[in-house]
């Protein structure tokens, strides 16, 4: 397969410089002398691109324009091995799924990549065909999808998509380890509002403390949720709090919620991966010295 130069060209630009030099050392091309975007251009040029290598530069780029509109969830994991190999998990993902051919999930494999400071991406790749109508005619588009998973020191984070508990029993057998979902306590999100300018806040409502038995959560927004209903219950107008426990919270940066899902909003790349696990990391360390 030959990939047009101008095209490579193209998507080299669009990936973040950092995930490009992973890149390259994952395919085993020298990075050493490697400055700037050109000469990693030309090598990668000399090198060759395969369609596997093709793949891999489509699905990093996938990673980071996703990354603040993706929604995961979030668990943790203890490997008797320690630590975790790339090549490992991907050899044992795809053995894993040559068993369950017989399984209706798409033609496709899995791809593991390191992407530095013991960071894995595991993507599933397939493609889908979907059936377009157009003035009486039916088209079928096939597009390529990319279902992703984050591996770092004890952590997993998997995209909320289809297929989640499949890829989760896959991901289990290849780690070599049971992966706990983790959840956040009301008092833990309190604690976290309370650090943070909050934009929303979600309360979960008990009907029959409130006489509302249909009304089962509320929602707040605004400039400063915290500030606003402090003052509320400074004037002992509402007391926000104790209509229920808290459920989600969101600010400009985050969104995390009591049932373990998580958003990045601001941050895109293979920073925002790793920004998003040092994010996720802390709040577990509060949660578990609380």
């Amino acid at each position: 397969m030959r990939v047009d130069r101008k095209v490579l060209r193209r998507l080299l630009e669009e990936l973040e410089f950092e995930s490009l030099i992973h890149l390259m050392s994952s395919w085993g091309v020298s990075v050493r002398g490697v400055k700037g975007r050109e000469e990693a251009f030309r090598r990668i040029w000399e090198e060759g691109v395969t369609p596997v290598r093709l793949e891999d530069i489509l699905a990093v780029l996938d990673l980071e324009r996703s990354l603040p509109l993706t929604f995961w969830r979030v668990y943790t994991f203890q490997r008797p091995g320690g630590v975790v190999r790339v090549g490992v998990v991907e050899r044992r993902l795809n053995r894993e799924l040559s068993r369950r051919s017989g399984e209706d999930r798409g033609a496709g494999y899995f791809r593991a990549l390191s992407i530095g400071g013991g960071v894995i991406y595991v993507f599933y790749r397939f493609e889908r065909e979907e059936l377009v109508g157009e003035r009486e005619r039916v088209r079928i588009i096939r597009r390529l999808c990319h279902l992703k998973a984050i591996v770092g020191d004890g952590l997993l984070l998997v995209e909320e998509a289809e297929w989640l508990e499949w890829v989760l029993e896959l991901l289990s057998r290849a780690l070599g380890a049971e992966l706990d979902p983790v959840t956040l306590p009301p008092f833990l999100l309190r604690e976290l509002a309370e650090r943070s300018v909050v934009r929303r806040a979600v309360v979960f409502l008990d009907g029959q403390i409130t006489g509302a038995p249909g009304l089962s959560r509320v929602v707040v927004e605004g400039e400063n949720v915290v500030k606003g209903a402090e003052k509320l219950r400074s004037r002992q107008e509402l007391n926000f709090w104790s209509a229920g426990p808290l459920i989600e919270i969101e600010t400009d940066g985050f969104i995390f919620s009591s049932s373990g899902r998580v958003k990045v909003k601001e941050k895109s790349g293979v920073l925002g991966v790793k920004e998003m696990l040092q994010l996720v990391g802390n709040v577990l360390k509060i949660r578990d010295n609380t």
